[in-house]
């Protein structure tokens, strides 16, 4: 068993790998175990059905707006060759509670960072907006595990459609939660 309700007046420390307060391990992207705060809510752990206790952290959006690229995304073999100017939009949520007492870029998702991965991912060609989108947000969750949701929207500005529009765009959103 796992012990009594005493358990329930300890404190476990807020770490980004997340553990089961019976030891067993579990991921919970998104969720931060702790026991001893006034707004914690009750989850399950899936793994033993042991109660946690999930902490409601300070999130914050850092939104990267309008990173302009020129690139070589598309389906038609001109389009791999001529290129085009493609518009990245991303949103990105974070626990920046250290960061905001710190005053230090080590201690939140430091956006240049963010920005030169997005910025190596445009480079290599893809055929689809869709495969663009989903390299994009699985190399930002590889390189930054404390992101918690991605939000990213990929525009082909002036494409070639047979008629005229300012762009077409593609939406994807990734948060990382288990299921």
């Amino acid at each position: 068993m796992h012990g009594g309700n005493e358990k329930f007046n300890q404190t476990i420390l807020l770490v980004d790998f997340h553990y089961c307060v019976c030891g067993c391990s579990i991921s919970m992207p998104g969720q931060r175990l702790h026991k001893s705060i006034k707004n914690a809510a009750v989850n399950e752990c899936k793994i033993c059905t042991f109660a946690l206790w999930q902490y409601k952290d300070n999130m914050a959006k850092i939104l990267l707006e309008e990173m302009e690229f020129y690139a070589y995304h598309g389906c038609f073999k001109e389009e791999q060759v001529i290129g085009n100017r493609f518009l990245v939009d991303l949103e990105v949520e974070a626990d920046t509670t250290v960061a905001e007492s710190s005053d230090k870029i080590q201690d939140t998702v430091n956006y240049q960072a963010v920005y030169d991965q997005v910025k190596a991912v445009m480079a290599e060609k893809s055929h689809l907006l869709e495969h663009v989108s989903r390299r994009i947000l699985d190399s930002l969750k590889s390189r930054f595990p404390d992101i918690q949701r991605i939000k990213v929207r990929v525009s082909k500005m002036n494409p070639p459609m047979g008629g005229r529009m300012r762009c077409v765009s593609l939406e994807m959103e990734d948060t990382g939660s288990i299921e």
